[in-house]
């Protein structure tokens, strides 16, 4: 097979599977991943040049992977997020443009505030991606990311020690432990905010790889996570800010949990489809 058939086949392969605004991209990637080789690479590489025989096993089993409807995040094992290329298998989420803005908002807000964290803390911290990020934005600040998930937790470590990030993982179910023995000034946190109902209107590449214990909440208590994780920073001496992101259908029970708070100024902020997606309090 050669590197235009192999293309070809993975041009008329996505389409029926994801939705992407643009297909090359995707085949470049898994082609790289297949070849294992650089961008560089690849773009001197010949439509003539023919796969060897380990390189279309792996070209067929990326094909069996595809129709199967596996992310392809999952697939690559790798997903890029801000300036970082992180390790992501299906113990985690894989981390979106949205939570890219949650991370560059914290930073503009708290820039804007004059403040430098003394202690970040990231709930649900998945790949590592959030508290990782802010680590490099903030290299003087203490960094802790918490999951409920040892594998995740694992991942996370991956990640960080990649990138030579001093950040500290701990695994700990936030509806239970007490996280405020961390002494944090600034939490920030992407938890689970997906309603069960929603499931329905999702694609199979997401409700099929991606873990649920880190997407749905109950119908019945959407916002499980939030008052927990309000209230523990309501509770907190240093806490100063909280930086979430959220789901929109959710907006009008977040306004109504925070209105019982004297003490807190909260603000919603929308993404870029115009969505309320992010909430921010401040002490």
């Amino acid at each position: 097979m050669t590197l235009a058939e192999a293309k070809k086949i993975l041009n008329d392969i996505i389409p029926k599977y994801y939705y992407s605004d643009s297909v090359e991209p995707l085949v470049r990637d898994l082609l790289m991943y297949i070849l294992d080789i650089s961008k560089i690479e690849y773009l001197c590489l010949t439509s003539n040049y023919i796969l060897t025989n380990d390189e279309l096993l792996k070209f067929e089993d990326v094909i069996k992977q595809l129709k199967d409807e596996k992310p392809i995040q999952y697939i690559l094992g790798e997903v890029d997020f801000l300036d970082f290329k992180f390790q992501v298998n299906e113990n985690v989420l894989i981390p979106r443009p949205e939570t890219e803005q949650l991370v560059l908002f914290a930073k503009e807000i708290l820039d804007s505030n004059g403040y430098v964290p003394n202690t970040i803390v990231d709930i649900g911290t998945g790949s590592g991606c959030i508290a990782i990020a802010m680590k490099k934005l903030f290299p003087k600040t203490n960094v802790f990311g918490i999951d409920i998930s040892k594998a995740a937790i694992d991942l996370a470590q991956n990640n960080a020690h990649k990138y030579e990030l001093n950040v500290e993982f701990y695994q700990l179910d936030i509806l239970k432990d007490d996280f405020n023995l961390f002494n944090y000034d600034v939490l920030i946190s992407n938890p689970p905010y997906v309603l069960e109902y929603e499931k329905n209107e999702m694609n199979d590449n997401v409700t099929r790889w991606e873990p649920h214990l880190a997407l749905f909440v109950p119908n019945d208590d959407p916002i499980i996570f939030y008052k927990k994780v309000i209230n523990n920073f309501f509770k907190n001496r240093m806490s100063k800010f909280a930086f979430f992101e959220i789901n929109p259908l959710s907006y009008n029970l977040l306004v109504d949990f925070l209105n019982s708070f004297s003490l807190l100024s909260y603000s919603f902020f929308k993404d870029y489809n115009e969505k309320n997606r992010y909430l921010v309090i401040k002490k």
